[in-house]
């Protein structure tokens, strides 16, 4: 299986360029792109761009690709790996907001972090449970809620 180095604690940002060309849009954004640590330099878009010819699918190369998005601030971009002609697998997934480029978070990260946050919580809700039941050898498990409202 294909897959890309987790850099998703890093981002990239090339003011010179910004103030040159103005923020990325559609149809400048993976030249934006190529100037960032993200970019792999043998994919099938640099060929493409050194040998000045169109683009063409080139199994074997990984290759990026722009998502349409309905807000002109964000970008996304999709590197996937051409297998074939018809069949290229995901890799990463990169999205531009105002000029910064940042890898997003691979499932298995979302869900790691989101699954140690809940057994926190969880965690939390049995030592308070713990903490409020009271057990004596002549005695079963009881329960202190400290005053009630009733009385």
């Amino acid at each position: 299986m294909i897959t890309d180095e987790d850099k998703s604690d890093i981002y990239f940002n090339d003011a010179p360029w910004i103030n040159l060309n103005g923020l990325p849009r559609l149809d400048n954004v993976l030249d934006y792109f190529s100037f960032s640590s993200f970019y792999d330099r043998q994919s099938t878009n640099e060929y493409c761009k050194m040998q000045k010819i169109n683009y063409r699918i080139m199994p074997g190369r990984c290759e990026y690709s722009v998502a349409e998005t309905p807000f002109p601030y964000l970008l996304i971009i999709h590197k996937h790996f051409r297998e074939t002609e018809t069949r290229a697998i995901p890799v990463a997934t990169y999205y531009c907001i105002n000029g910064s480029i940042y890898q997003a978070p691979n499932i298995h990260s979302v869900l790691s972090c989101r699954m140690t946050s809940s057994l926190y919580y969880l965690k939390q809700a049995f030592l308070n449970v713990l903490s409020k039941s009271r057990f004596h050898t002549h005695q079963p498990y009881t329960w202190d809620f400290g005053k009630s409202i009733d009385s």
